[in-house]
């Protein structure tokens, strides 16, 4: 007897829109906070579909420093630091800090990410 095993489709158009929409929302209240604290600096943030290792290592290029967070969700490797992180450390010519998902009391006003639908 042959199994059939439904295969999922294609995320639809309006999947992507609505969570690139979120990310987008999510990020900016991000670059607001770190303005309120940082009002000399100048914040770009974008939300770009695509590789993340990929995208950060072209961007690291023309940065004097690339700071990645990370959260280490990847097993035992990810305890230290994350796969986009470490690819990114790993691919880019140019300095790259990584500063981990850390609780700190100075970071009480910070913005909470919108739950994903």
């Amino acid at each position: 007897m042959v199994g059939v095993v439904p295969r999922a489709g294609p995320l639809g158009e309006g999947v992507v829109q609505r969570r690139k929409a979120e990310l987008e929302r999510d990020l900016q209240a991000e670059a607001a906070w770190i303005g309120t604290h940082f009002p000399h600096l100048t914040i770009e943030a974008a939300v770009d579909p695509g590789d993340p290792i990929a995208q950060l290592t072209a961007a690291a290029r023309d940065a004097q420093l690339t700071v990645v967070g990370t959260r280490g969700r990847s097993g035992f490797t990810g305890a230290l630091m994350g796969s986009v992180s470490r690819g990114v450390v790993l691919r880019a010519a140019y300095p790259v800090m990584i500063v981990p998902d850390l609780k700190d009391e100075r970071l009480s006003d910070q913005p909470e990410p919108q739950q994903q639908a």
